[in-house]
Order: structure tokens, then C-alpha cells, then sequence
């Protein structure tokens, strides 16, 4: 597993990175039922699903973010499978977590910002959701894992597109769109539960029951 970070994140000043995801959604429409192409962009050759560990006496999931013993390995598997050192990755928070903003202190190394630099890195993909968006390094989403208020993005990609991560919070697992050889290295871990998806299948388990 990668070492926690020394890199920062910063507020992206610009939109562009993240324009073209809307056009490779499948659209929202009323009175459907959910589906995988909702959350995760089109033209991937595979779609992974990572789900997230139960926890408790009840074995429930924890809903909308990565734990560290999964994100590890995921950034691990994307750094090996990526040509990263030239490029830089993207990163959306869903704006309403209740700890955004200890983890957006933390990730930027910033005590505080004016209201218009995060207002300059909002933005929405549907009505349901509005997300602020980092850009940097991706080794800098290792922070310190005794840090229990750690949010990991709903989602994240490189600029050259190779691979999305998507994490929906209310749901108890995380989407990635990826090339085959990236695909079948998730699938083989031992230390993650996966399966392989259709991008336009219809989602039936969200992962947040009791498993």
C-alpha cells in the first residue's frame, strides 16, 4: 500500500476538467429505476464494482466513500496502470458531507479559503447533487488512516481519461470504469470483493441493507 501523502491538493480554478462527463451519463429519468450508467461515464471498456466491508455486529456497510483498506489498493492498482507522472487527476466531493470541510482543510493543507474560490470549483452533473472539485496529485488521497472523519471523492480520473472512479453516497459500493487489463488486476485481488458490471444494467442491490 502507497505511504500517506506529502503532495496537497488544490481548489480547481477552472471547470474544464470535468466537462465532459455530463455528455457520457446515461440521463436521469423520472419514474426509472436506477442504473449503473447513472453514476459512471460511458466508452469504458470494463465496469468494476468494489464493495464496501460490513462492519459491526450487524455487518452493515458504510455508504458513499472508500475506507483506506480498499482505497489503498485501488490507488496502488491505478498508479501502476497509469503513466501519472505527467499527468494530473481530478477529484469531486459531494458538498453536503456534515465533514467536508475538515477533509477539504486537510487535502489542500489550507486553514481556510474565501467562499469564492469554492463557489469557482463547484459544480453539478444532475439536480441531485452538487460537488466541489480539487485537481493534484493522486497519492495525495492517502491521508493519515487513524483520521476517522476521512471522505474519499464521488469521483475522481486522470486527465487523459484512462480510468473514473465513482463512489454514489447513498450507495454501499464504488463504480470504475477502466480498460481490460486494469479491470481483470481488480477483479484478481484477494483483498477486494468485486464483480464486473454492465454499464446500462439496472442497479438491484445499492449495498446499503444488512448483508
Amino acid at each position: 500500500m502507497p505511504s500517506p501523502r506529502t503532495e496537497r491538493l488544490n481548489f480547481a480554478s477552472s471547470l474544464d476538467s470535468a466537462s465532459w462527463i455530463k455528455s457520457r451519463l446515461l440521463p436521469y429519468e423520472r419514474g426509472e429505476p436506477p442504473r449503473f450508467g447513472h453514476d459512471v461515464p460511458s466508452d469504458y471498456e470494463k465496469y468494476i464494482r468494489i464493495w464496501y466491508p460490513p462492519h459491526g455486529s450487524i455487518n452493515q456497510r458504510v455508504l458513499g466513500s472508500l475506507e483506506d483498506r480498499a482505497l489503498g489498493p485501488l490507488v496502488s492498482m491505478l498508479e501502476a496502470a497509469s503513466n501519472l507522472e505527467s499527468e494530473e487527476c481530478s477529484f469531486a466531493f459531494w458538498e453536503g458531507w456534515g465533514h467536508l470541510g475538515e477533509n477539504l482543510q486537510r487535502l489542500t493543507g489550507l486553514r481556510g479559503w474565501s467562499p469564492s474560490v469554492e463557489q469557482a470549483a463547484s459544480f453539478s452533473l444532475n439536480e441531485y447533487r452538487n460537488y466541489v472539485l480539487l485537481t493534484g496529485p493522486l497519492s495525495a488521497l492517502l491521508i493519515d488512516d487513524t483520521w476517522k472523519l476521512k471522505l474519499s471523492p464521488q469521483f475522481w480520473w486522470p486527465e487523459g481519461k484512462a480510468w473514473f472512479v465513482a463512489s454514489e453516497v447513498d450507495f454501499g459500493f464504488t463504480l470504475i470504469g477502466a480498460d481490460g487489463p486494469l479491470a481483470s488486476a481488480m477483479l484478481a485481488r484477494d483483498d477486494l470483493e468485486t464483480d464486473e458490471i454492465e454499464w446500462s444494467d439496472v442497479i438491484d442491490d445499492f449495498g446499503d441493507g444488512v448483508s
